[in-house]
Parts: structure tokens; C-alpha cells; sequence
């Protein structure tokens, strides 16, 4: 799955339109629908907004739109890129899920 198809499955779930997801995001609706298409890549706190607004935990975000086989070519890998390895490490451990969620996951 990718990050559309997952934001596209949440907002059904949730009865929300795009544009009301990027207003909850801070952004505007033609960013959210670049982030969305893969024309931008978008920012550890983009995804943070996004994951909030549709009242998920990021860690989830990323892991139902990633795909683990593609995973080393992805955008993801240029947003950690980015980080400092302090925050990195920091971000990784964040998005790493609690074991209780974990043992729901297999």
C-alpha cells in the first residue's frame, strides 16, 4: 500500500474530505495532493501533521504505506536523510511500534 491509499482509506473511514484533512494538517489542499502523489517529499513534521489529522499514530502512517521490499528507494529513506543522526535515531525509536500494537500487527 502507499501513502494514498492509505490517506485515501482514512479519510472513507472518517467521513473527511482532502481538503478538510489539509486544513486540520496546516497546509493547503495543493500540497496535501502533491505529498499525496509523490511529486514532494514531504517533511518528518508534514507526515506528523498528517498522521494527527487523521487521528492516527505516525508510526502506523508509515508502516501501512510502506512497502518493505521498495522501502530502501523510497522517499522515506531521503526524509531520514535529512535528520541529524541524534533525531534520527530518536524518530526511528518513535515510529517504532509499543509491543502490544506489535503483537496485533502479526
Amino acid at each position: 500500500m502507499n501513502l494514498r491509499a492509505v490517506v485515501e482509506r482514512r479519510l472513507a473511514e472518517l467521513r473527511m474530505s482532502q481538503n478538510t484533512l489539509a486544513i486540520e494538517a496546516g497546509m493547503d489542499r495543493a500540497q496535501l495532493s502533491r505529498i499525496l502523489s509523490g511529486e514532494e517529499n514531504p517533511k518528518l513534521t508534514r507526515l506528523e501533521a498528517i498522521a494527527k489529522g487523521l487521528e492516527m499514530p505516525m508510526w502506523r502512517l508509515l508502516l501501512e504505506a510502506s512497502d518493505p521490499d521498495a522501502m530502501q528507494q523510497s522517499a522515506w529513506n531521503a526524509i531520514f536523510e535529512q535528520m541529524d543522526p541524534e533525531r534520527r535515531d530518536h524518530a526511528l525509536r518513535w515510529l517504532s511500534p509499543p509491543p502490544t500494537e506489535r503483537k496485533k500487527l502479526k
